[in-house]
């Protein structure tokens, strides 16, 4: 179970914590203030190998001309330019973000827990 979800530049969040989560949790706001970014922040960590190739179009439409979203949506996972401070972390594990050349990957420390990335 998650107790814990911390997310750091991530989308259009910049910090948010939350703490003392429970077996169901009611994930309430305006629009544009975060619930789908919360819901993608937690299949980043703990989807299968499937579930994260589907993760561009799984919360959101398709565009009607039928182009992919997947370049424009691995883009804009990161809050700015700059990834230095880019995380998602849950009290069972954590990813970051790390430069590789031009573009940047998201790295899952070993021995952590939770489902590999792909």
């Amino acid at each position: 179970m998650i107790s814990t979800l911390e997310l750091q530049q991530f989308r259009g969040l910049e910090h948010v914590k939350f703490e003392n989560l429970g077996r169901a949790n009611l994930i309430v706001g305006g629009n544009n203030t975060g619930k789908t970014s919360l819901l993608e922040a937690l299949v980043l960590i703990y989807g299968t190998k499937r579930q994260l190739n589907q993760l561009p179009q799984t919360f959101r439409e398709l565009p009607q001309n039928g182009q992919d979203l997947g370049p424009g949506f691995w883009k804009f996972l990161v809050r700015g330019e700059d990834i230095s401070n880019f995380k998602i972390q849950s009290n069972a594990i954590e990813l970051s973000g790390s430069l590789n050349q031009k573009d940047w990957v998201l790295l899952k420390p070993e021995g952590s827990t939770g489902k590999n990335m792909p």
